[in-house]
C-alpha cells in the first residue's frame, strides 16, 4: 500500500497543482461556432431566377442569402421613382442663360436621369447616365458640365413642357407576400434603391428619396431587420454618396468605414494575405465567363486567411446581367457545403453584426470554487446588434461536464482538449446577464 501511495501521490499532486493553476481565460472567437472563415452569398437587382432557381437551391442546402432589391418591381410597393426638386421647366429655362457649373450640376443631372430612365424621353435615348455618374465620381467635372449643357439645350429646343408625372407601374412577377415567405427561411432583403440609379449622378434630395423610400417599403412589408443593409447600385465608391449613407445604414456593401477591415472590393484584383487588420473583407463577383476553378479558389483562399468572402451574383440561367447557369450555382454552393465544418455561411447583415459585436464587446471573468462567471458588455444599439457571440473559455482538466446558464438559458457542455488545455465553446449574448459555467 505504501508503495502504491508513493507511486500515485506525485501524479495526484501534479494533477491538483495543474488544475488549480488553470489560467482564468476566455476569448470571443473570430467567427460564429469557431469556424475558420465566413462566406456571404449576395444577389443584386432581384431578377426572377434569383427567386425561382437560387433560393430553392440555398434552402435545400440550408444557406441564407442577402438579396439587394429594387422595390419598384415588387408587387404591392408604395413608393415609385420620381424627381425631387424644382419644376423641371424652371430648371430648363434657367439653363438657357446659366451654364452648368458645380453649383447646379447635380440638380440638372438628377432631372436628366428622371427624364431619361423613368419617363424614357425619346430625346434622351442616347444618354448614358452611368457615364455621367462615373465621370462625376472621378471628378471629371468639365466634361460633365459640357454634356449637361448639350442635353439641356436639346431639351429646350423641343419646345415641349416636361414635368413630373406618376411612374408607370411595371408588370410584377413577385409580391411582398412572396418575399415574406423567403425571409421566413432566413434570407435577408436589403436596400438597393427604388429604381437602380447611378447615385453619383443624383443630388442629395434624390439620393435620399431613392434609398429611404426603398427602406420604408422594406420596413413596412418585411420589418426593421431588413432595413439595416444597403448597396448603392453599380457598386460605386463615391465619397459624397458614402457619407450620406454611412449614418443611415449600419451595413454598407459598397465600402466599409471600419478601420479593422482590410477591404478588397470587386474592382480590386489584390489577393488576401497576412495583414495587421483584424478582418479581411473580400468581395468577388462571379461573371458569366469566370472560370469555375477561380470561383472555388476564392473559397479556399478565404479559409487559408480567415477571410470574410462576400460573393456578388447578378443574373441566373439567362435572366439578368452576366447570368450564370443554375448548374454552376448548385455545384458552387455544394462545394461550399462540403466545407461547412470550417465555413460560416451568413447573411451580410448577420456577418457584419457579429464582427462589430465582437470588436466592441469586452469580457470580465471571475471564479468562485467550481463556478466561472463571464460577463460580456458593449455600448452598441441592442435593437440592431442582437446576435449571440461564440466564446471559448478555459476550464480545469477535471471538469468532465459543464453546465452553462445565462438568464433562463441552461445547457450542458462537454469540454474539449487541445495542446494540453481544456475548454468549452458556447454562444452567449452580450448584456446584463452573466454566463455562469459550473462544473458538473
Amino acid at each position: 500500500m505504501k508503495r502504491l501511495i508513493g507511486i500515485l501521490l506525485p501524479t495526484l499532486l501534479t494533477l491538483f497543482i495543474s488544475c488549480s493553476k488553470i489560467p482564468l481565460q476566455t476569448e470571443i472567437l473570430k467567427w460564429k461556432d469557431g469556424k475558420s472563415a465566413c462566406v456571404t452569398l449576395t444577389y443584386d437587382d432581384g431578377s426572377d431566377n434569383q427567386f425561382d432557381l437560387a433560393i430553392p437551391i440555398m434552402d435545400e442546402l440550408g444557406f441564407p442569402g442577402t438579396f439587394f432589391i429594387n422595390t419598384n418591381i415588387i408587387g404591392g410597393t408604395k413608393n415609385f421613382p420620381t424627381f425631387v426638386g424644382r419644376p423641371i421647366m424652371d430648371i430648363l429655362n434657367e439653363s438657357k442663360s446659366q451654364p452648368t457649373d458645380s453649383a447646379n450640376v447635380l440638380e440638372r443631372t438628377s432631372m436628366i436621369r428622371y427624364l431619361c430612365e423613368i419617363q424614357n424621353a425619346p430625346e434622351l435615348k442616347d444618354v448614358d447616365m452611368s457615364r455621367i455618374g462615373s465621370s462625376l465620381e472621378r471628378g471629371r467635372y468639365e466634361a460633365v458640365f459640357k454634356m449637361v449643357d448639350e442635353i439641356c439645350n436639346k431639351l429646350a429646343k423641343t419646345n415641349k413642357t416636361f414635368k413630373v408625372v406618376p411612374a408607370e407601374v411595371p408588370e410584377y412577377h413577385f409580391s411582398w407576400d412572396d418575399l415574406k415567405k423567403f425571409a421566413a427561411t432566413g434570407h435577408e432583403f436589403a436596400d438597393h434603391t427604388i429604381s437602380h440609379p447611378y447615385l453619383s449622378a443624383l443630388d442629395e434630395a434624390n439620393i435620399l428619396y431613392e434609398t429611404e423610400a426603398c427602406k420604408e417599403d422594406l420596413e413596412n412589408n418585411l420589418g426593421f431587420d431588413h432595413t439595416l443593409t444597403v448597396e448603392a447600385p453599380f457598386g460605386i465608391h463615391d465619397d459624397r454618396v458614402m457619407q450620406l449613407l454611412y449614418p443611415r445604414y449600419p451595413f454598407l456593401r459598397n465600402r466599409a468605414p471600419d478601420d479593422f477591415f482590410m477591404e478588397i472590393l470587386r474592382s480590386d484584383n489584390t489577393l488576401p494575405g497576412k495583414t495587421d487588420n483584424e478582418y479581411i473583407h473580400w468581395q468577388r463577383g462571379p461573371l458569366s465567363d469566370t472560370p469555375y476553378s477561380q470561383m472555388t479558389a476564392w473559397v479556399d483562399t478565404s479559409l487559408k486567411y480567415d477571410v470574410w468572402l462576400v460573393l456578388v451574383f447578378h443574373g441566373i440561367e439567362g435572366i439578368g446581367w452576366e447570368a450564370l447557369p443554375a448548374e454552376t450555382i448548385r455545384n458552387y454552393f455544394s462545394y461550399i457545403k462540403e466545407k461547412e465544418d470550417q465555413i460560416w455561411v451568413a447573411t451580410y447583415r448577420d456577418a457584419y453584426k457579429y464582427i462589430r459585436e465582437r470588436i466592441n464587446t469586452k469580457t470580465e471573468l471571475s471564479k468562485t470554487g467550481s463556478k466561472i462567471s463571464v460577463t460580456l458588455d458593449n455600448n452598441l444599439d441592442k435593437k440592431i446588434y442582437n446576435l449571440p457571440l461564440t466564446l471559448k473559455t478555459l476550464v480545469s482538466g477535471n471538469w468532465a461536464k459543464v453546465q452553462l446558464k445565462q438568464g433562463d438559458i441552461i445547457t450542458e457542455l462537454k469540454p474539449q482538449t487541445e495542446n494540453g488545455e481544456s475548454f468549452v465553446i458556447y454562444d452567449a449574448m452580450p448584456g446584463d446577464e452573466p454566463v455562469i459555467l459550473t462544473k458538473q
